[in-house]
């Protein structure tokens, strides 16, 4: 389990995102599902959210991502910015992938 409190209320930063994600891809390496604890966090930022998760569609497929990585007690705000990092990282993937052909 990562549980984000370690960082403080509210969780901001690129930095921290590549530190969560990091711990998220090991965990994930082990065979493990990953539990992101927002317990205590009131706000995260789009950058850490991008970094953290919305990054991780480069390295996972989305069905190791949607199956094998658990958000547990994040308020809506923070459950609404998590969902606009990757849908747009998710976009910009896609995108990239039309200009790769």
């Amino acid at each position: 389990m990562i549980k984000l409190n370690e960082f403080g209320s509210i969780v901001c930063s690129r930095k921290n995102g590549e530190i969560v994600r990091e711990k998220i891809l090991e965990e994930i390496k082990n065979g493990n599902t990953v539990v992101i604890n927002f317990e205590g966090v009131e706000m995260i930022n789009h950058s850490f959210a991008d970094e953290a998760f919305g990054k991780l569609l480069y390295d996972l497929p989305v069905d190791v991502f949607k199956n094998q990585i658990k958000f547990i007690k994040a308020n809506d705000d923070v459950k609404g910015i998590i969902k606009m990092a990757v849908a747009e990282r998710y976009r910009l993937i896609e995108e990239e992938k039309k200009i790769a052909i």
